[in-house]
């Protein structure tokens, strides 16, 4: 009987009615139509008494993990997770061409003087800023850095369970972080994050702006970037993990970037007040 309840977990296509059958059995109250196949485990844990609930537990870690296999989506692209100066320097290259469509945002180098393309290596040298992208074709090394399809940059401190998520970019431009593809980004990102911390992927998310936790994350000191979080329409999250929902502490992301041209520190442009010259061009 418990390996064909079992087997209504890992085998959903076949026999359902004799595994539902066997649930009913094993725990009367489990199932239930439309009901999530993670509440239904859960409840026939609480039948069998062997659910521990106190903060960390084993139990609680390898629900999580088995939670978290019920729900992933068998994805079929790369997603890349990165603190490589290259890849921030890359986030928003400049123009189509013959090699396919790429993003492009106010962090471009298409142009010398746009105010926030120093942002670039500002996220790059701060201490917990990462970006998350797509590629057009991710076994090429060229297209790697050169054709992004999509980038994300999120901020998180080590064992500190507070994530930030910004927004979302792609080919078409910036896109509401409520997109599809920015809550599979967190989902993902979180379940990493839990894992290497060895900790149950539990996270409550909610908007940055307006965020019930009052937490607010600063701009670091003379970063130049556009800091896309601070702005209701595009929807930035925080998550907050289970084990630090009362004692996580705030954080600030961005820092000066780095001149083009002598690599001393600047909060505008691509170049410091000293290279600055109409004579740059690209």
């Amino acid at each position: 009987m418990i390996d064909r309840a079992i087997s209504f977990f890992s085998r959903p296509n076949n026999q359902t009615d004799s595994y539902i059958d066997a649930i009913n059995e094993l725990a009367p109250y489990a199932y239930a139509p439309r009901k999530k196949r993670s509440r239904i485990f859960k409840a026939i844990c609480d039948s069998l008494g062997v659910t521990d609930n106190s903060a960390g537990s084993d139990f609680q870690k390898l629900f999580a993990q088995f939670a978290d296999e019920l729900s992933t989506r068998k994805i079929d692209f790369k997603l890349f997770v990165s603190i490589n100066p290259a890849h921030f320097l890359t986030m928003s290259n400049p123009k189509d061409d013959e090699r396919g469509t790429m993003l492009t945002s106010c962090h471009s180098f298409n142009y010398t003087d746009l105010q926030y393309n120093c942002g670039c290596s500002g996220y790059a040298r701060d201490k917990y800023t990462f970006i998350v992208f797509t590629a057009v074709d991710p076994d090429n090394p060229e297209t790697l850095n050169n054709r992004k399809t999509s980038r994300q940059l999120f901020a998180y401190k080590p064992y500190n369970g507070l994530l930030l998520q910004s927004r979302l970019y792609n080919t078409n431009g910036g896109t509401c972080g409520a997109h599809a593809e920015s809550k599979l980004y967190r989902d993902l990102i979180q379940r990493e994050l839990s894992e290497l911390e060895g900790v149950p992927n539990l996270w409550q998310t909610e908007k940055y702006c307006g965020n019930k936790h009052g937490v607010y994350i600063h701009r670091g000191s003379g970063f130049g970037g556009y800091s896309d979080w601070t702005h209701r329409d595009f929807n930035a999250k925080i998550s907050i993990r289970a084990d630090h929902a009362h004692d996580f502490q705030t954080f600030e992301i961005g820092s000066y970037g780095l001149c083009i041209c002598c690599g001393d520190e600047t909060s505008s442009g691509l170049y410091c007040s000293d290279c600055d010259c109409d004579e740059h061009e690209f």
